[in-house]
């Protein structure tokens, strides 16, 4: 008999989104369900709302652990990007490397 994983079952990250999909689709299923007092209806909002909100929710917080990485503590050259990616633009500016369009685009 193989021995069980030592690490968790699920990572926070994943546990926070589903956590989060499924407090919003509890909410539009009991908010439908005092709308229509259909439990039928209630139950597809809800799970339509919990759906849409998984994605929402995975893209916020991954969005979120991509800037915190980027900018969170430890040696600068952890956060430094790839040399293939050194010659683009900073965040923040445009392609030229200016960071407005005040002059003419002509």
């Amino acid at each position: 008999m193989p021995a069980p994983p030592s690490g968790p079952l699920l990572g926070v990250r994943t546990a926070l989104v589903i956590l989060l999909a499924v407090l919003a689709g509890v909410a539009a299923g009991w908010l439908s369900f005092l709308a229509s007092h259909s439990l039928p209806a209630a139950t597809l909002a809800g799970g339509s709302a919990a759906g849409g909100a998984l994605l929402l929710f995975e893209k916020i917080i991954g969005q979120l652990h991509r800037l915190a990485r980027w900018s969170g503590p430890g040696p600068a050259a952890a956060r430094r990007p790839d040399p293939a990616s050194a010659t683009a633009a900073p965040p923040g500016s445009f392609p030229d490397g200016s960071r407005s369009r005040s002059r003419p685009l002509a």
